[in-house]
């Protein structure tokens, strides 16, 4: 029972705006599969080659506002390493450092976290060949976000 201090939480409905996201990364990638949920979850499935010379990579996409994006390679698979910028917990990417910047409701996935993933798996795939994890630094990544806000 609410009284006259408690403040009500208003409950939010990103279906268009997933919707949105969807249609941004259908139009712009080779997508397996995409779907926007009633529980308003965005998960695409993507097929990328980073370049002429990779591998495919199956990649799921998985993002539920107000949360951050999560990406994970589904194959082939990739083992976790704490050289490479990948979270232990789940293996999700770590595209960027959430707490500097953080992810915003109004970025599209599509011209920031895609484009981020292909390079990830360019550093991955040099990683693999040398052991030298060479992944964009965070300020850098700071001042890339910064650009894409309204994007």
């Amino acid at each position: 029972m609410a009284t006259k201090y408690s403040k009500k939480r208003k409950k939010t409905n990103y279906y268009k705006d997933l919707y949105l996201q969807m249609q941004f990364i259908k139009k712009m990638f080779n997508v397996v599969e995409c779907t926007v949920s009633r529980a308003n979850e965005l998960v695409c499935l993507l097929s990328i080659t980073p370049t002429d010379l990779s591998s495919e990579y199956l990649i799921q996409i998985r993002y539920k506002p107000p949360g951050n994006p999560k990406v994970f390679v589904l194959s082939p698979d990739i083992p976790y390493s704490s050289c490479i910028h990948m979270y232990s917990k789940d293996k999700s990417l770590c595209l960027y450092d959430h707490r500097v910047a953080p992810w915003k409701e109004s970025m599209k996935i599509a011209g920031t976290i895609i484009p981020w993933i292909i390079e990830w798996l360019v550093f991955y795939e040099y990683y693999v060949k040398t052991g030298v994890w060479k992944g964009i630094l965070q300020i850098t990544r700071r001042q890339i976000m910064k650009s894409f806000e309204n994007y």
